[in-house]
């Protein structure tokens, strides 16, 4: 089984929830909030096919700008306006880095592409990869939720972010177009206007390779215990688990 980092995130939530929707494969609606989500997410990857470069900036065209502003709800259009403020600070970033050719690090190299990695028998897909000024990549990813600083939920994204790093550097069709190393993260929460970045380090790595190889075991035995947190209370499956029944 292939897993992703939606999957993993799952398992780890509950992994009932996990065999829910990845061994039974059942079918949630698209809630608003992801709706949301995917809206932002194609205003984002198709951005950098709408900008115009001129006298050392750049503008966006209207006919593609206009549209997106128009249909959706306040708070996406609030967050795709904070995006379009971080490409411009992220240009004049680019600017004084690489002043002969900024756009070299400014267009990503990568837009909501997928991977697979055969070896390690994982699949994800990029929001975006940037070339850095020392001929390395940066991951870049979206998220359409609040920022939260809590250290549990900058584990989550380290842990997602270390995913996405392994599984593309361990993918043969990453390697052949990218022969240099993935150093560093950015994730773009547009929605509080706030970015987390850091670099990988190896306690990531060997924690994220014990929770694969521990959801590896519980799959091949079908072990799938329901974790009974607050969040059960949201879960789309809460109606027909029997957690209520565990605690």
């Amino acid at each position: 089984m292939y897993l992703s980092k939606s999957s993993l995130g799952s398992f780890l939530q509950c992994p009932r929830k996990f065999q829910h929707l990845y061994i039974e494969k059942q079918k949630t609606e698209t809630s608003p909030q992801a709706q949301r989500g995917i809206d932002v997410h194609r205003f984002c990857q198709e951005f950098f096919d709408n900008l115009h470069f001129r006298n050392g900036d750049f503008s966006l065209n209207p006919d593609f700008i206009e549209p997106f502003l128009e249909v959706c709800q306040p708070d996406a259009k609030d967050q795709i306006e904070n995006f379009i403020n971080f490409e411009r600070q992220h240009w004049q970033i680019c600017k004084s880095l690489y002043p002969k050719n900024p756009k070299k690090l400014f267009i990503p190299l990568v837009r909501e592409e997928k991977f697979v990695s055969d070896s390690l028998m994982q699949v994800t897909i990029v929001d975006r990869l940037d070339l850095r000024i020392d001929g390395n990549y940066t991951l870049v990813e979206y998220k359409t939720e609040r920022f939260q600083p809590k250290e549990w939920k900058k584990t989550e994204f380290r842990r997602e972010m270390m995913f996405e790093k392994s599984t593309c550097e361990a993918s043969k069709t990453f390697q052949e177009r990218f022969p240099n190393s993935i150093t560093d993260f950015v994730i773009l929460f547009p929605r509080s206007n706030d970015i987390m970045t850091e670099g990988f380090n190896w306690r990531t790595a060997s924690a994220l390779k014990k929770a694969i190889e521990k959801m590896r075991i519980d799959i091949e035995n079908a072990h799938y215990p329901c974790n009974v947190e607050y969040h059960c209370r949201f879960c789309n499956f809460s109606l027909t688990c029997d957690f209520e029944m565990e605690k």
